[in-house]
This record gives structure tokens, sequence and C-alpha cells, in this order.
């Protein structure tokens, strides 16, 4: 029973210490965000428009900073430019086909708490927590081939315009590795709860019958630097 016990504590010691307490850090990530959006009838729209849903690809930019409360945890808050949205595709045959993208430009504000495993040469990492995000920008894009003939449509457009809010709330979780020569990788999943549409500004003034609301999602993967 002794043996356990002191095995145990030697355990918890090793993964609580993982290296001195850090002091403040502050630093860059960037990488590519895979947006997509969530609402009821997805399928049924794929169905009806003999096409599918795709991931959007995108970015992801900015500062992040850390500040130290015990040596295996950090407060980590982040002040980043994504672009969220959806793709929808719908491809008769080669030559005639066409994708439609709705691009979102969001400043982002990520405030979690980062859980650190490992040694001084490198170290695993759990981000979790809220994020608030603020609409900058829209962007329709089309592009379509008829008759093997390819062309593209671009048009930009404001969010007030086409009755959508511009603030939304989600949550931010990740995984990643960081070095000892402080750069870090990390693949993470934002979860929207808001409904970007804003349903009292549309034609109706209200949310249609079996409408569910729109909320955004996103998977990043990413690469950051401390200086």
């Amino acid at each position: 029973m002794n043996k356990i016990l002191v095995i145990t504590f030697l355990l918890l010691t090793t993964v609580v210490k993982g290296g001195e307490k850090d002091e403040f850090q502050f630093g860059m990530r960037m990488g590519l965000n895979l947006a997509d959006q969530r609402f009821e009838g997805k399928k049924e729209f794929d169905d009806l428009n003999d096409g599918s849903w795709k991931f959007l690809p995108g970015f992801t930019l900015g500062f992040m900073a850390e500040i130290p409360l015990a040596s295996f945890l950090e407060i980590r808050a982040e002040a980043l430019v994504t672009s969220m949205g959806r793709q929808f595709v719908n491809k008769t045959d080669k030559d005639n086909w066409i994708k439609s993208k709705i691009a979102y430009g969001y400043v982002q504000f990520p405030v979690m708490a980062k859980l650190q495993l490992g040694g001084e040469n490198i170290r695993g990492f759990v981000n979790f927590g809220p994020q608030f995000g603020v609409g900058v920008y829209g962007l329709y894009r089309d592009k379509f081939a008829i008759d093997g003939e390819k062309d593209t449509e671009n048009e930009g457009f404001k969010f007030k315009d086409e009755d959508l809010k511009r603030f939304d709330l989600g949550l931010s979780t990740g995984i990643g590795l960081e070095m000892k020569n402080k750069v870090e990788f990390e693949v993470r999943y934002t979860h929207g709860f808001s409904d970007i549409v804003d349903w009292e500004a549309t034609a109706g003034g209200e949310r249609p019958d079996g409408v569910q609301k729109f909320t955004n999602q996103g998977l990043a993967v990413t690469f950051g630097y401390k200086f």
C-alpha cells in the first residue's frame, strides 16, 4: 500500500511540475481555418439542389498572450482575424459546375485555460474556453463553368445589409505541442452558439416555421511563435 502511494505521488509530481512556472509570454499564431455553418435541413438542401456542403478554406492570424497561474496552468488570451463561412458545390459534369462561397471576416477574442504537461524540451497542452467574435466584412464568391467556360463573380457586403448579426459567441478547444524554442503547433475546433441571422430584420420579421438558427464552426491548424 505504501509503495502504491509513493508511486502515485511521484507520478502526480511529474505531471504537475512539467518544468518551472513560466513567465508572461507574448507571440503570434497563424494557420489554415476550415469553416462551415450548422443549420437544420442541410441534407434536404443537398438533395433538392443536387449538391453538397463543403468546408470553406480560409485563414486565421493574430496575437496571443499567456499569463501563468501555475507550472501546469495558464490563462491564454488571443486577438485574431479569422475567415468563417460556408461553401456549396453543385457539379453536373466536369464542364458544368458551380462553387458558391460565402466568406465572413471576424475579429475573434478567445480567452482560454491552458493545461500543459511535459518537460522543458517539449510539452503537450490543451486549450479550452469561450470565444467572442465581431463580424467586420463579408464576401460572396461564385466560381462556375458553363460548357467548359470558367468564370468568377465577387461581391462584398456589410453584415447589416444582409440581415446578419455581427456578434458571435462560441467555445474553443484545442490540443497541441510546444517546443523549447517557443514554437508551437495546435489543432483547434471552434463551436459557435450564436444565431448569425437577424431574423427580425428580414422581410418576414421573424424566423420562418421549421427554420433553425445558423451557427459558425471551424477547425484550425496553426503554427505559433512566442517572442
